[in-house]
C-alpha cells in the first residue's frame, strides 16, 4: 500500500499559453531536409525509407535498401551491436558502410517514431572525436520533446472529449436506467435493468480509466504531487506491487511543460519497473531542494549490469530513452542511474524550478 506525506493540495484551473512553442512541422519532412544520415525501420529491423542526405552518402536509393536489414549499411564488425542498439535507442559509436564500400564513423541513436510506433527512426551523426554535441542532433532532440508535448495536448483533448461528451451521456444513461426500473413490475424487466446497469457501470469505469490513461486530468487541476498520488492509487489497484511515494508536504508549482515532461518520465520508469524488473517494491520520492525539484524512483527488482544511462535497457519503454534525455535537456535538469539500495534500480532526476504565470500547483 503506498503512502504519502500529508499536504495541502490547491487547485487551480489549467493553462495552454505553452502550445505556441510546439513546432509547426512534420517529422519526416523535417529530417529529410537536414544533413544526417536518418532510416526508418519496421519492428523486424527491416529498412523501410532513407532520407535525401542518407541516400546521397551511402550512394544508395530508398529502393535499393526497402526491405533489407539495418545491417546492410553497417560494417559487418559493428552490426551485432548496432541490432542490439535498436532496441534500447542507446548512442552507439560504429561503422556505416555505403555502396562503394566507403566507411565513416557515426553515432547510432534510435526512437520511436512518433506518427507511427511499430517503426524506428535511426539516426546516424558523423562521431565527433571531441565528443561536441552535433547541432543537428540537439535539434532532434529538440523536435523529440516537441512531439511529446504536441502528443499531450491531443491525448488531454481527447480525454476531455471523452469525459464531457462520453461519460456524461453514459451518466445519463445510468440516470434513465434507474427510473424505467422503478417503473417496471415484472421480474424479468428488473432483470434486465439490473444487467443494463451493470454494462453501464463497467463501460464507466472503463472510460475513466481510459481518460486518465490519456491524460491525467489531476495533474492539470491540482499539480504533479497530486497526479503521481493518483497514479500510485491506480497502480495499487492493478499490481502486486508494494509501493510507496513520499513527497513535501507543500507541491511544488512547476511550468506546465516541466510538470508534463516529469510526470511522463516518472510515468516511463514506473512502466519499466512493472513491465522489466520483477520488483515487489517501488518506492517514489518527491521533494524540494532549494530551486531544484528532486525526484527518486528505485525498486529492489533485478536490477542490471550496467549503471550507465547510455547502456540502459528500455526495449518497451514508450517515451524511450532518447525522450527522457531529451526532456531532461530541455528543461535544464539532470538524469542519473544507478543501483538502488532496494537492491534493484534507481533513477535519479533534478529539474529547476522555474515557477510563474501558468505554473501548475
Amino acid at each position: 500500500m503506498y503512502r504519502t506525506n500529508e499536504r495541502r493540495t490547491n487547485e487551480q484551473d489549467p493553462d495552454n499559453n505553452n502550445e505556441e512553442e510546439i513546432y509547426e512541422i512534420s517529422e519526416w519532412a523535417f529530417l529529410d531536409a537536414i544533413p544526417v544520415t536518418c532510416l526508418v525501420v519496421d519492428s523486424t529491423g527491416g529498412i523501410v525509407t532513407i532520407n535525401a542526405f542518407g541516400s546521397g552518402q551511402l550512394d544508395y536509393t530508398a529502393a535499393d535498401l526497402v526491405g533489407q536489414p539495418l545491417a546492410a549499411v553497417i560494417h559487418r564488425d559493428d552490426a551485432t551491436e548496432a541490432t542490439e542498439g535498436l532496441a534500447g535507442g542507446i548512442d552507439l559509436r560504429l561503422r556505416l558502410v555505403g555502396q562503394t564500400g566507403a566507411t565513416r564513423r557515426v553515432r547510432m541513436s534510435a526512437r520511436p517514431m512518433t506518427a507511427a510506433r511499430d517503426r524506428l527512426l535511426v539516426v546516424f551523426a558523423d562521431a565527433d572525436p571531441e565528443e561536441q554535441p552535433s547541432p543537428y542532433q540537439s535539434k532532434l532532440e529538440s523536435l523529440a520533446i516537441s512531439n511529446v508535448l504536441a502528443e499531450e495536448r491531443e491525448r488531454r483533448r481527447i480525454a476531455s472529449g471523452l469525459h464531457d461528451q462520453v461519460g456524461q451521456c453514459l451518466a445519463l444513461a445510468k440516470m434513465k436506467s434507474n427510473a424505467l426500473g422503478a417503473s417496471i413490475d415484472s421480474r424479468e424487466g428488473k432483470r434486465i435493468i439490473v444487467d443494463i446497469l451493470r454494462y453501464l457501470d463497467e463501460t464507466i469505469r472503463v472510460t475513466r480509466s481510459l481518460i486518465f490513461d490519456l491524460s491525467s486530468p489531476v495533474l492539470y487541476q491540482f499539480g504533479l504531487e497530486a497526479a503521481l498520488e493518483s497514479q500510485f492509487d491506480r497502480l495499487e489497484k492493478q499490481t502486486n506491487l508494494e509501493a510507496e511515494l513520499d513527497c513535501d508536504p507543500e507541491p511544488v508549482p512547476l511550468p506546465e511543460k516541466t510538470a508534463v515532461i516529469v510526470f511522463r518520465i516518472v510515468k516511463e520508469l514506473v512502466f519499466n519497473v512493472v513491465k522489466h524488473a520483477d520488483a515487489h517494491r517501488l518506492r517514489v520520492r518527491v521533494h524540494r531542494d532549494g530551486d531544484d525539484l528532486c525526484l527518486s524512483v528505485e525498486d529492489d527488482g533485478v536490477g542490471m549490469p550496467q549503471t550507465d544511462l547510455e547502456e540502459l535497457p528500455v526495449s518497451e519503454c514508450r517515451f524511450g530513452l532518447f525522450g527522457i534525455r531529451a526532456g531532461i535537456t530541455q528543461i535544464g535538469g539532470k538524469f542519473d542511474i544507478g543501483r538502488s539500495e532496494l537492491g534493484g534500480v534507481r533513477a535519479d532526476l533534478v529539474v529547476p524550478i522555474a515557477a510563474g504565470e501558468g505554473a501548475l500547483q
